[in-house]
Parts: C-alpha cells; structure tokens; sequence
C-alpha cells in the first residue's frame, strides 16, 4: 500500500457515485455460497445436502444481485459493460483459464503424491520449473503484447499451455517424475504469457474511471473458474486418486485451455475492429464501441 501510494498515479475519480451496499453484499453472498457449494459436492451426504442448499442461496443471491443492477441509478456492476466486444470475452477466458490451471495444479499435486508416491517436499520441488516458467513467460508475454497486442499473447499463450496439458495428459501416467519437467515447463510457460495480456485487455476496453471495475470483473471470473477447476478435475481424479482419473482430468484441462484460445482468437477479430475504429476516430467516445 505504501509503494502504491508513493509510486503509482492516481488516476481520475468519478464522485458522482454512491456506494453501491446491496449489490455489494449481493455479490458476496452469491460468490460465497457458489464456492461452497462447488467445493463439498463431492463430500459425503450430509456435506452434499448443505452444498446443494448453498446452490440454492447461490441462485437467489445472483437473482437479487442482477434485479438490483438493472434497476440501481449508479450500480455497482453496469451490466451493459458484459456487453462489450472485449470485456466480457476476456472476462469467461479468465474464468477458463483459471478453471484449467488451478484445478490442473490441484490434481497435480494429490497424483505426484498418491500415483508417483512422492513425498509433499518431493512434489512442492517438481512444480518448480512450473513455477518459474510462468515467471518467465509473463516477461515473454508482456514482450508479445508489445509487439502484437493482447489478444495475440492470449490465444498463443493458452494454445501452448494446452500443448502441455496435453502431453501430459497422454503420457505423464508413464513418464518418470524428472520427465514431467518438460509438460510443466510448457503449461507454466503458456499461462505466464497470457497474464499480462489478460489485464491489459480488460484494462484497454473500459473508460479510465471504470478501471477497476473492469479489473475486478476478470478478477472474480478468474478466482471463480479456481473453485470450479478445483471441484471438476478434482473430481474426475477420484477419491481415492486413480491413474485413469487423473488422466481424463488433464484432458479436460487441456480441452478448457484450448477453448479458452479459440475464445480469444474470436475476441481478438473484435479487437482489431475497435483498433482500427481508435485509429480513424478520434473522439475518445467512439473508441470505447
């Protein structure tokens, strides 16, 4: 906070809004009682019914939160942004994207450990070419975007990481523990590559005032397609884990990654309109279509 507040420009504020307090307990409750209800579908039965009665409230709550939205004078999530040829696209590859990483990860982690007997230390020290990799590639990335613009790292970025799933998917069920280093290094590579394009896309489709309304609609598609990953692939590898399952949770995770590409080779066709609009428009209104 400190940093930010020495370092960081602050950028204009609209003082015409008020504090939107329903729709912000709204959101809450819907985001709360979906993770919940993701995340014990697969305990045991008493878990089960609690979680199907927080799907329930999920669905009430994200009622209330859009009926509130639509009728608010200054709401809190302007729905017609969804709209938008950019945000909304960038916003559901967030939510793949995370879907596929978080939950691959999770899987990851429980199979290392129950299929490749490591231990917990063993398994932490393989995700580190993972770990570094995605280091690596959000430089590579925030290089391509320069160069090419967002949604070129978008789409190369997840079609790489799906490479990788891939790979693993096929043959990590036979691969030795140091042979895995190869897949990962690939799927973090991919990932690190879209970050930075993710936010400045986002970022670059909305007006300066809604910067962080636009960054905290990626965030929270984002941080829910981690719950959804999580309860899928956790549940396609099984309890207790087993090879096949862990085989079709990497598949899956591969096909989300490659949909996630496809979905931001589409917006990127949208994006190109736009660029050209700025560039033969020069009315800041007209730019933002």
């Amino acid at each position: 906070m400190w940093l930010t507040q020495r370092r960081i420009p602050q950028g204009p504020r609209d003082r015409s809004r008020s504090f939107d307090v329903v729709a912000q307990l709204l959101a809450v409750g819907t985001l709360a009682t979906a993770t919940y209800s993701l995340i014990g579908l697969n305990h045991e039965h008493s878990a089960a019914i609690s979680s199907w009665a927080s799907a329930v409230a999920c669905v009430v709550f994200g009622i209330g939160f859009i009926a509130v939205e639509t009728r608010h004078e200054a709401p809190m999530l302007p729905l017609p942004l969804l709209r938008r040829r950019t945000l909304g696209p960038v916003a559901l590859v967030g939510l793949l994207h995370n879907l596929a990483i978080y939950g691959l990860i999770f899987v990851l982690s429980l199979s290392f450990q129950r299929l490749k007997a490591l231990t917990p230390v063993g398994a932490g020290l393989l995700f580190l070419p993972l770990t570094l990799s995605l280091g690596i590639g959000t430089r590579v990335g925030a290089m391509v975007l320069r160069k090419y613009g967002p949604f070129h790292a978008l789409t190369q970025g997840h079609f790489a990481a799906a490479l990788g799933a891939l790979i693993l998917a096929s043959f990590g069920q036979v691969l030795t523990p140091a042979a895995l280093v190869l897949p990962l290094v690939v799927i973090g590579a991919g990932a690190g590559i879209t970050t930075p394009a993710m936010n400045l896309a986002v970022l670059d489709s909305v007006e300066r005032t809604q910067g962080g309304l636009a960054s905290g609609i990626l965030n929270s598609a984002r941080q829910t397609g981690g719950v959804i990953g999580v309860a899928l692939l956790g549940a396609l590898l099984g309890e207790p884990a087993t090879s096949a399952g862990a085989q079709a949770a990497e598949y899956v995770a591969a096909g989300v990654l490659c949909l996630a590409g496809g979905l931001a080779l589409a917006a990127s066709k949208n994006w190109r309109l736009i660029s050209a609009m700025a560039r033969t428009v020069p009315s800041r209104e007209c730019r933002r279509p």
